[in-house]
């Protein structure tokens, strides 16, 4: 939808931006462990992530730390955590997500505290 100021998650939805998606679907597909997108506000950083994690299939878990504002706290964010894993149980199969993040998965800390996390499959 255009002049919607939200986040875009579709393609048709944003424009001019295909190199960047080109270069976000490159990096996925490749072995590299960090990415950076980085700008000014406001220019579409967040659109052309979620278009282009939304293109490539791989599960994902997208927070706003935004939302943390206010109440920084481990509960807060373990709450986070557990709402975006369901809408992504929703959107891929349970089991491969589960097995995707076991793999990948070595321990969540926040401000100092953390927590250690095995899962036998």
């Amino acid at each position: 939808m255009l002049f919607d100021p939200g986040p875009k998650e579709s393609r048709a939805d944003l424009f001019g931006r295909d190199e960047e998606l080109g270069r976000i679907s490159n990096f996925l597909s490749s072995s590299s462990r960090l990415l950076v997108i980085y700008g000014i506000r406001r220019i579409g950083k967040t659109s052309v992530l979620k278009v282009a994690l939304n293109e490539s299939r791989i599960p994902y878990c997208y927070i706003d730390a935004k939302a943390l504002e206010g109440d920084l706290s481990v509960r807060r964010l373990y709450g986070l955590v557990s709402r975006c894993l369901s809408e992504v149980a929703v959107r891929f199969r349970l089991e491969d997500v589960i097995r995707r993040i076991a793999r990948s998965l070595h321990g969540v800390h926040v401000l100092g505290s953390g927590v250690d996390l095995s899962i036998i499959y």
